[in-house]
């Protein structure tokens, strides 16, 4: 009776230790993925100014004496 207490108590420690580490590791991805979202989300914001400044680039290429009255 008594060793299948202890036995018992022995399980649920190592089941709540093993939780625990669980739960270590998936903060850990947490973060790794809130962190992954900001680089991309920067990168999304560099990639739309380049985008915007190659756009400006080219309305001077098209109109090199800048937008004519009739537009």
């Amino acid at each position: 009776m008594m060793m299948e207490k202890k036995d018992r108590d022995e399980r649920e420690t190592v089941v709540e230790k093993l939780r625990d580490i669980e739960m270590e590791e998936l903060k850990y991805e947490i973060a790794h993925l809130r962190a992954n979202d900001e680089f991309m989300i920067e990168m999304f914001k560099t990639t739309l100014k380049a985008l915007e400044s190659l756009i400006a680039i080219a309305r001077m290429d098209a109109y090199p004496e800048g937008p004519s009255d009739a537009e």
